[in-house]
């Protein structure tokens, strides 16, 4: 095997769930390993937070409080050899931009790194599924917007139920037929109206890094953006810039 440069060690902040930091894992070894073409193996390193403390902060919008948090998280990795750093979810990112300005590691956003699978793809108005707290603000169809692409978000009731499917069990890593099929009723009937529309939904977001352990490829008639699959691809994609 040819010797190799020691590629930047990327640093996950985690737990947010535990099931989808597994994915994170798995994904980052399995996507840079293909992207290497040689047999190795990252170096990882996993710091996994309290998620309730996280979304303590998060449900009582404590916002100084969950940026501190997570920058003392990024420190921690950097102490422990990391290089860069990402997070595991996507509702702590309502404080990236403030996190971005005080963290002692370069930072990939899971907003961009979807923004930017979205434009590259060409299309132009996406529905948005996410955790209640993550469709209800405006962190996600900001950056939509400066892209030139529109975000639907589901109603009010709709996103209860949305909601209600991620917690407690899916971000367990709780999957069952039942889920999906109810997740299905959600989203087909905003897809089938606009289909009747004048402007038709192009893809589907899975805007929590939990949903893609739920819904895949072909489960709805419209592609999906797994949030937590571009992320990974933007940590490679960081991981092998020699």
């Amino acid at each position: 095997m040819k010797n190799m440069p020691s590629a930047p060690v990327p640093g996950i902040i985690g737990g947010l769930g535990p099931a989808s930091t597994v994915d994170y894992y798995n994904g980052i070894i399995s996507e840079y390993r293909k992207t290497v073409k040689q047999d190795v193996y990252p170096r990882i390193i996993i710091n996994s937070v309290n998620m309730t403390d996280i979304l303590d902060d998060v449900a009582a919008k404590s916002y100084v409080s969950l940026t501190a948090k997570l920058a003392d998280a990024v420190l921690q990795l950097k102490n422990a050899g990391a290089d860069f750093a990402l997070i595991a979810s996507n509702t702590p990112h309502v404080v990236f931009d403030e996190l971005e300005k005080i963290s002692s590691l370069p930072l990939i956003s899971i907003v961009d790194s979807a923004v930017s699978y979205t434009a590259a793809h060409k299309w132009k108005r996406i529905l948005f599924t996410g955790t209640l707290f993550t469709m209800n603000n405006t962190f996600y169809p900001e950056k939509f917007t400066k892209s030139g692409i529109e975000c639907i978000m589901p109603s009010p009731e709709d996103r209860e139920k949305i909601h209600h499917i991620i917690f407690p069990d899916l971000e367990a890593g709780i999957v069952t037929p039942e889920m999906k099929k109810d997740f299905q009723a959600v989203c087909n009937p905003i897809i089938n109206a606009a289909a009747a529309g004048k402007k038709p939904v192009e893809a589907v977001v899975l805007g929590c890094t939990e949903i893609p352990l739920l819904i895949h490829d072909g489960d709805l008639p419209l592609p999906v953006i797994n949030t937590t699959a571009v992320h990974i691809t933007a940590a490679v994609n960081y991981m092998c810039r020699q």
